[in-house]
């Protein structure tokens, strides 16, 4: 780069070609699409779908010609030849899953049941926050956002609170500190705070 100073050379602030130069202009555009000529065989491919079947789908199938191959393992080796890449222990880790469900999913069954009586017995009004209090309360330990998790899940919201009712206005501006109709303030009958 050589030494920064006075006598090096600098590009003039208005030299900038928006990174063409003048003898790459014309092969530049020639080499670019327009708008709608881009590659119209490939866009309608580009992240549709997903990239291999869900594991369950998998799961199933080999479920299903397992004794064909002769086992689980020669069938991964031919689904994952195929681009349908299993491993032998996702397959058993699935089966696992099904037959003992794992810690948190038998403890949210558990938080289920009490969030949705806690809500009952308040006559549904109670949101996540008071759910969770009344848990711990009870000395049910959980997490707060594990209350909200659940009773999203459940599809269980709490109570929100009622819109205020609207002041009058008297034709001066002011809001009335009573309910007084608007045909009131101008007969001159403001309340005495009005001033109108």
């Amino acid at each position: 780069m050589g030494q920064a100073g006075r006598d090096r050379l600098r590009a003039a602030s208005g030299d900038d070609h928006g990174g063409v130069r003048g003898n790459e202009g014309a092969e530049e555009g020639e080499r670019r699409a327009q708008a709608g000529q881009r590659a119209p065989e490939g866009s309608g491919v580009f992240l549709r779908g997903r990239a291999r079947p869900a594991t369950h789908t998998l799961v199933a199938f080999i479920d299903e010609h397992k004794d064909r191959f002769g086992g689980v393992e020669p069938i991964c080796r031919v689904l994952t030849d195929h681009d349908c890449k299993i491993a032998p222990s996702t397959y058993y880790a699935h089966h696992k899953r099904r037959a003992a469900p794992s810690a948190r999913t038998v403890r949210d069954a558990e938080l289920k049941t009490l969030i949705t009586q806690a809500y009952e017995a308040n006559y549904r009004v109670y949101g996540a926050r008071k759910i969770w209090r009344h848990l711990n309360r009870q000395n049910v330990l959980v997490a707060r956002c594990t209350v909200e998790r659940l009773m999203r899940d459940l599809g269980i919201t709490g109570a929100v609170g009622r819109l205020r009712r609207r002041r009058s206005l008297c034709p001066s501006g002011h809001p009335g500190l009573w309910i007084v109709p608007a045909w009131s303030c101008l007969r001159g009958a403001c309340p005495p705070a009005c001033g109108g």
